[in-house]
């Protein structure tokens, strides 16, 4: 079983994302906060992908999986938006080596968000 790092700081739709993917197959690791997500990887917790909010009160997501990177160099990441402008992400997308296909709007229909994951993990 693939296993997700879900990072979102509301709570309502960490639950909601967190139920749908484990109904669809994946084991989910579930964090509130960048600080609590980056805690986790450093104390050993494993993960295939990390899907994450990019603005969060504590950091952003980017600034997490750049924390995340330094501990699990290779692992892929998603994002998640309410921003309707992801152009303002590419610089940032490319010092972590992802592309703008990597950001996601929200809301996000679960279904395409599971179709990326998917694509994110090579099947």
């Amino acid at each position: 079983m693939r296993r997700i790092l879900l990072v979102e700081d509301e709570i309502e739709i960490l639950r909601v994302e967190k139920q749908f993917l484990e109904r669809n197959g994946f084991e989910i690791v579930a964090a509130s906060a960048g600080r609590r997500a980056i805690d986790m990887i450093a104390s050993g917790e494993k993960v295939d992908l990390a899907v994450l909010d990019v603005k969060m009160p504590d950091m952003t997501g980017f600034d997490c999986l750049k924390e995340i990177r330094k501990i699990k160099p290779d692992l892929p990441a998603l994002f998640l938006t309410g921003s309707i402008d992801k152009s303002r992400h590419v610089e940032v997308l490319k010092t972590l080596n992802c592309e703008p296909d990597d950001v996601l709007q929200k809301p996000i229909d679960l279904n395409e968000l599971i179709g990326h994951i998917k694509e994110k993990l090579g099947g």
